[in-house]
C-alpha cells in the first residue's frame, strides 16, 4: 500500500519499505462517445533525485552569490561566437546598475570603462585573445551616477580543439579603496 500526500504537480509516496520518493504522474482518461469514462492511463516518474540535485544546484547558487557580495567580487562570461556576455548580479552592482539590466554584448561593456583607460583595456583583451597572454588587469569604470571606480579582472580563455578563442570566463572585482 502507498500513502499518498498531494503535492503541486506531484505527490510524496511511502513507499512500503518506508522509502519516502517524489513522483511525477500523468493521467488522460479515455471517454465513450457519450462522454462517460470507459479507461484511464497514465505514467508515473520517480522525480526524487532530480528534485535533489535542482535543490541543490540552488543552494550552491545561492551561496556563490552571497560569497561574491561579501567579497565584491563577481564573475562573467563572454560568448565569442555570440558575442553575449553574462555577468554575476555582483558585477552588476559593482559597475552601479540593476542586476539583470546588463545589455549582455561586448560593446555594451565598453560605455562603463573610463575614456582613459578603454585603449589600454582593448589591448590587454586583444592580448589574451590573439596571443594567449594572461588577462589581469585593473582599469576604471565611470557608473551611471558618474562615481569614478577602479576594477581588478583575472580571466581565462576557453579555446576549441583548433586553438581558437571561443569563451572568456573571468572575475572582477572592486579594488577601489
Amino acid at each position: 500500500k502507498y500513502l499518498r500526500a498531494q503535492m503541486p504537480d506531484s505527490a510524496l509516496i511511502v513507499r512500503p519499505d518506508g522509502a519516502v520518493r517524489i513522483v511525477r504522474e500523468e493521467a488522460e482518461v479515455v471517454r465513450d462517445a457519450s462522454g462517460h469514462p470507459v479507461r484511464m492511463f497514465g505514467t508515473v516518474q520517480d522525480i526524487t533525485e532530480r528534485l535533489r540535485l535542482e535543490s541543490g544546484l540552488r543552494l550552491s547558487e545561492r551561496n556563490l552569490a552571497e560569497a561574491q557580495r561579501i567579497a565584491h567580487i563577481g564573475s562573467w562570461e563572454w560568448d565569442l561566437a555570440t558575442d553575449e556576455v553574462r555577468w554575476s548580479d555582483q558585477i552588476c552592482r559593482i559597475f552601479g546598475i540593476e542586476p539583470g539590466t546588463f545589455v549582455g554584448t561586448d560593446s555594451g561593456f565598453w560605455p562603463f570603462v573610463h575614456p582613459d583607460d578603454r585603449a589600454r583595456t582593448r589591448a590587454a583583451e586583444l592580448a589574451t585573445l590573439e596571443e594567449g597572454a594572461p588577462y589581469d588587469h585593473s582599469y576604471r569604470i565611470v557608473r551611471p551616477d558618474g562615481a569614478v571606480r577602479t576594477v581588478h579582472e583575472e580571466a581565462e580563455v576557453i579555446r576549441d580543439a583548433s586553438d581558437r578563442p571561443v569563451r572568456m570566463f573571468g572575475t572582477a572585482q572592486d579594488i577601489t579603496r
